[in-house]
């Protein structure tokens, strides 16, 4: 099959280049990607999203957004689960919105595309909770220090991702039940404090920066 060509392809040119760092963006993809090319040098760092920080301690937050997806990688059974928390903010009168993290303006040029996501960003910092079954919902709300319930998708990147490195973020948690709204809406205040943001994701950067570092000294000297 063309995917498997295509996987040998990639077996044959990683593992036959000592000069290349591969990064496994979790834990799972960290062991297949070990399994797949065992001499090539692999290593694991989160999305290079997380290295920002936007968070605002002074915003005033208001109101919920709801970020998910429309594609193949929805899981069927979200649908309802989304719908009883729009019933819910419906009911209560939380002020929500409905957004993805996807445009089909992005493909317009490069300051276009800057400005949307600035815009979107600061969507994100103005509200007092991200619901979201997009990967990148949960890594822009973590940036912005917005509180966020994650809904899992077909292929599970978004649980991959938490559990490797923001499952010790107190202000991210998977969907469980509606419970959890009332309980995230009760927290006041910006969630992501400056300290807090190096303890959690700023170490793996550092670690990252070494590896580049001895791969250009490797190579050059």
């Amino acid at each position: 099959s063309d995917k498997s060509y295509l996987l040998h392809k990639a077996k044959k040119i990683y593992e036959g280049n000592f000069n290349i760092l591969l990064y496994a963006r979790d834990n799972y993809n960290f062991k297949r990607m070990c399994r797949l090319w065992v001499n090539a040098d692999v290593k694991k760092a989160p999305d290079m999203v997380t290295y920002l920080d936007n968070s605002d301690p002074n915003m005033i937050r208001k109101g919920v957004l709801i970020c998910c997806r429309s594609d193949l990688e929805r899981q069927e059974e979200n649908i309802k689960i989304l719908e009883n928390i729009q019933r819910k903010l419906q009911k209560e009168k939380i002020d929500m919105e409905i957004k993805d993290t996807f445009s089909y303006s992005y493909t317009n040029d490069y300051k276009h595309q800057k400005d949307e996501l600035f815009e979107f960003w600061n969507t994100i910092k103005r509200k007092k909770l991200v619901i979201t079954d997009r990967l990148h919902g949960m890594i822009f709300s973590f940036i912005n220090g917005t509180l966020c319930i994650f809904l899992d998708n077909t292929n599970h990147k978004i649980s991959a991702f938490y559990f490797t490195w923001l499952k010790d973020v107190p202000f991210i948690e998977e969907f469980k039940d509606l419970s959890q709204i009332d309980e995230f809406l009760g927290i006041n205040g910006s969630c992501l404090e400056k300290g807090l943001y190096d303890f959690y994701i700023k170490e793996a950067f550092k670690i990252l920066l070494s590896d580049i570092t001895m791969l250009i000294d490797r190579t050059y000297n």
